[in-house]
């Protein structure tokens, strides 16, 4: 008999399992893709390679080797400070699962990458925070083995929540279930999304315990919450996520949202037992589970926050910041909240942002719209469960606001600040995204979108996460292409520079030149040594400077194999406030960063070359072509290759030096160097003064000059001590160095032409 009643129970159980897969196998499926991309996702990001991963890492670890709760401030910096001002629960759980691995010391296996750009997406390298090496390949072992651990719990913590917001949707619409569909695809296929739920954050426990909050807040509303159970539970909750992150305390408001919405509705309320028994059960409850925290912050630090703390390392802002700054700070992070990946330094496509910026305001402006329907149709306002959607909006507004605030007094925030809203967010853009479509178009609509964001989700790892932290293409001798520029110089014992490749030589201020060096690796090199490239202008003037570990910081020195031929990419930088043209010389060199020693350069006939070696020269232009205007006309065309459109002139020299400013025209474009004369003569024709250089004082070679390039050239000519005011001729040609040949005025024959007469003053 009792075996038939245990047979009859299990199959109940397994009629009743089989029932709720079938009524909702979507959200089943969804979830079940969320895990497999959120293992993608995890194995895919090199370790350290989230916002703040290091930091929390850091906190687990603490706990992990038995050292107790940290005190509120570690450092005055935020590298050992790291996270440990937060509240220890998500840290805790952690720390059970890393205690069994032997982990060793983490400065072992965290060697930070000291040109890493951090924050910075239009960075085209150095997008790694750490140094990465072959220790964190398969099998994991030591602190790759636990960062992948805990990155696999956050996942699940996420996958939780995406199955909340499925639940959160249906009890806000519960005969809408394609919207509540629809509202969990959006979390779980919202790239951000799957990457934090893939890395080390609190992020991942206080949005999970927020959409438990949110789930049992919109109960309470809709009148499905017991007396005494309901409210206890929901303090349990609240008090647990005010021990996972500070801003997660916030959650407590939905306590009393939730019981008013429920009191306003119930046909006879009562004060008591209604609203102020079940919010005052629920308030003693967090503070019994979580307030312990605070009063030990506030008894032994007078901080109970810790958001002193916070401010005083993190802090970016001095002094608070203007709204207008805040919201446009915030509207910034719209991106970061769908999809900016690594330290918010690896971007996706830009058609990506344009389509969730549009879905985005698509969502809000179809929400009022459907608000403004629902109004006039006030018959339509009994049928729906307004009261939800209302307490959903209001805990959205409420993450928004704590994030403005943040925003304005701390530092600058990032999008998945609001992920504890992210069940909210997603409910409220679907109902406004379909309140555009009509109902039978709303299960397609939903498909879509849903497999938009899927798509996005699947090629991200492949894409953009990945490539950023990709070592260099190495290849063996025999491969190295046979059109490369040769240079065939040697840094030190270890480093052989084969040549170089420069596909772009022309480059305009404030955009990159792109830089490939084939490097040979002839040793063993025990350090890491960068990679210096510097391009120069006039007077040494340094026009862009790039320091660099080779790879983009990705394949350093030592790692490197004797016999091996790396297919190193630089982007050096051109400073934006270039104002003249300027022929560049790029020049390479290699130096130690701990000991700032330069690395010698040898070419192949054993002489030493000193630090550096020029390898070519680029044509750098500034943003604005130079003005044409000219003080005087002129009219000069040099053999159809170089016409004199006019000059400027200075009649009372400055500084002992009269300057003069020729407009040229590249009449067609130039092979050859031509060196610019000037002549000053007098009213006899004698030469009193003269000035043979190129053009730009040598900076800006007439080979570089393209045609229709219009060219100010300014010389500076020593005026003799004898001169006197008087009346003088400047005369102006070109001419070739090597030969001495004279390029001829087309229509005279003549190989020059005079400005002037000009009345040349002494003062």
């Amino acid at each position: 008999m009792e075996n038939s009643t245990i047979i009859e129970s299990e199959s109940l159980m397994k009629e009743k399992l089989s029932k709720i897969a079938v009524e909702h196998w979507a959200i089943i499926a969804i979830t079940v893709i969320f895990l497999i991309l959120g293992t993608i996702y995890n194995l895919t990001t090199p370790i350290f390679e989230a916002p703040d991963e290091t930091s929390h890492y850091r906190y687990i670890q603490y706990l992990a080797d038995g050292n107790g709760l940290p005190p509120l401030q570690v450092a005055d910096n935020d590298v050992e400070q790291g996270e440990m001002h937060h509240p220890p629960l998500y840290y805790w759980l952690n720390s059970l699962l890393i205690r069994s691995i032997n982990t060793g010391d983490i400065d072992d296996a965290y060697q930070t990458n000291p040109y890493a750009v951090l924050g910075d997406a239009s960075t085209l390298a150095n997008k790694n925070a750490i140094i990465h090496s072959a220790d964190e390949s398969w099998p994991y072992e030591g602190v790759t083995l636990a960062v992948h651990r805990i990155r696999a719990f956050s996942t699940l913590l996420f996958a939780i929540t995406v199955v909340l917001t499925y639940l959160i949707a249906l009890q806000v619409m519960p005969h809408r279930k394609v919207v509540a569909v629809g509202a969990a695809a959006l979390v779980a296929f919202n790239p951000q999304f799957i990457f934090i739920g893939a890395s080390i954050s609190n992020d991942t426990l206080a949005t999970m315990l927020a959409a438990v909050s949110l789930y049992l807040a919109l109960r309470v509303c809709c009148g499905k919450g017991q007396t005494y159970r309901t409210p206890i539970i929901i303090g349990i909750v609240v008090g647990l996520a005010a021990l996972t992150k500070v801003n997660a305390a916030t959650v407590a408001l939905l306590v009393p949202a939730g019981y008013l919405g429920f009191y306003v509705a119930k046909p006879q309320h009562r004060s008591w037992p209604d609203l102020f028994r079940p919010v005052l059960i629920a308030a003693i409850t967090a503070i019994a589970v979580g307030g312990w925290w605070y009063i030990r912050n506030g008894i032994l630090y007078g901080d109970p926050t810790g958001m002193g703390v916070m401010k005083e390392v993190f802090g970016v802002q001095a002094e608070n910041i203007s709204l207008i700054t805040t919201l446009r700070y915030m509207a910034e992070s719209i991106t970061s909240y769908w999809g900016v990946f690594g330290w918010l330094n690896v971007k996706a496509d830009e058609a990506y942002y344009v389509f969730v910026r549009v879905f985005s305001i698509m969502g809000f402006a179809g929400l009022l719209l459907a608000g403004v329907w629902l109004a006039w149709r006030k018959q339509n306002m009994q049928e729906r469960n307004w009261r939800g959607a209302l307490l959903v909006g209001f805990w959205a507004l409420v993450m928004l606001l704590a994030v403005g605030y943040f925003t304005m007094t701390i530092t600058r925030q990032q999008g998945r600040h609001l992920f504890p809203a992210a069940p909210g967010i997603a409910l409220l853009l679907m109902i406004g995204v379909l309140a555009w479509v009509p109902r039978r178009y709303e299960n397609m609509t939903v498909g879509v979108i849903a497999l938009i964001f899927l798509g996005v989700s699947i090629i991200t790892p492949i894409r953009y996460i990945a490539p950023a932290y990709e070592t260099p293409t190495i290849v063996t001798l025999d491969e190295v292409p046979e059109d490369i520029n040769p240079l065939n110089v040697s840094f030190g014992d270890g480093m052989f520079l084969l040549g170089y490749d420069i596909p772009q030589t022309t480059v305009t201020a404030g955009n990159v030149l792109p830089i490939r060096l084939y490097w040979v690796c002839t040793d063993l090199i025990d350090k890491d040594l960068t990679i210096s490239i510097k391009a120069f202008g006039l007077d040494e003037q340094e026009l862009g400077t790039l320091d660099t570990f080779p790879g983009g910081g990705n394949y350093v020195t030592s790692q490197w194999v004797p016999g091996q031929v790396i297919y190193d990419d630089y982007f050096l930088l051109i400073d934006k406030d270039l104002e003249l043209p300027t022929a560049a010389p790029i020049r390479v060199g290699v130096y130690d960063r701990e000991t700032m020693e330069s690395v010698e350069v040898i070419d192949s006939r054993g002489k030493s070359l000193g630090n550096s070696v020029q390898i070519a020269r680029a044509r750098l232009l500034p943003i604005e072509e130079p003005p044409v205007e000219a003080q005087y006309l002129a009219d000069a065309n040099f053999a159809d290759l170089i016409a004199l459109d006019g000059y400027d002139f200075t009649s009372v020299p400055i500084d002992g030096q009269w300057e003069l400013t020729l407009h040229w025209r590249a009449l067609a474009a130039l092979d050859q160097d031509y060196t610019v004369f000037v002549h000053v003569l007098d009213q006899s024709e004698e030469l009193i003064a003269q000035l043979d250089e190129q053009p730009l004082q040598a900076s800006y070679p007439t080979s570089f000059w393209e045609q229709g390039e219009n060219v100010l050239d300014t010389h500076y000519i020593s005026v003799p001590e004898d001169f006197m005011d008087d009346y003088y001729t400047v005369r102006v040609g070109l001419y070739l160095v090597d030969t001495g040949e004279r390029l001829v005025i087309a229509e005279d024959s003549l190989t020059y032409t005079d400005l002037g007469p000009l009345l040349l003053n002494k003062e």
